[in-house]
């Protein structure tokens, strides 16, 4: 039986607790960079990134859109796209921290009930763990 898809909405719960618990201060001194580099740490999302930015990024990466989100894989609960974020610049040089490693990607799962959700992550990670092919982008 085919699952009905339900409208995607932002789920914004996870992240002030979980992907944006750093400050600007910890951000600009590396302190995050290195905190993160610690095994079953959360990545974390630059604080200087606005979180209203973050969530049109997410939910434009999940639409399905090829031009603004990359197919991972999907079954009848949860689809996956990840996405290289290209503006970071005006806002420190990159989107997240991830296992230790700066990074300009993230990864994002659709939720059949429509949750949407992303966090940094890095073009290792997205091969290694998540079955991306190919070279970075």
């Amino acid at each position: 039986m085919c699952q009905q898809w339900a409208e995607a909405r932002w789920d914004s719960l996870a992240y002030k607790k979980r992907h944006m618990v750093s400050t600007p201060r910890q951000w600009g001194r590396n302190l995050v960079q290195a905190r993160n580099s610690e095994k079953n740490t959360p990545s974390q999302y630059n604080p200087n990134f606005p979180l209203d930015r973050i969530k049109v990024l997410e939910m434009e990466c999940a639409s399905g859109d090829s031009e603004l989100g990359n197919f991972i894989k999907g079954n009848d609960r949860t689809k996956t796209y990840y996405r290289c974020v290209e503006e970071f610049d005006a806002y420190g040089g990159t989107i997240g921290v991830s296992r230790g490693q700066f990074t300009r990607y993230i990864f994002v799962i659709r939720q059949s009930d429509g949750s949407v959700h992303g966090f940094p992550i890095t073009w290792e990670e997205l091969v290694r763990n998540k079955g991306v092919e190919g070279t970075e982008r």
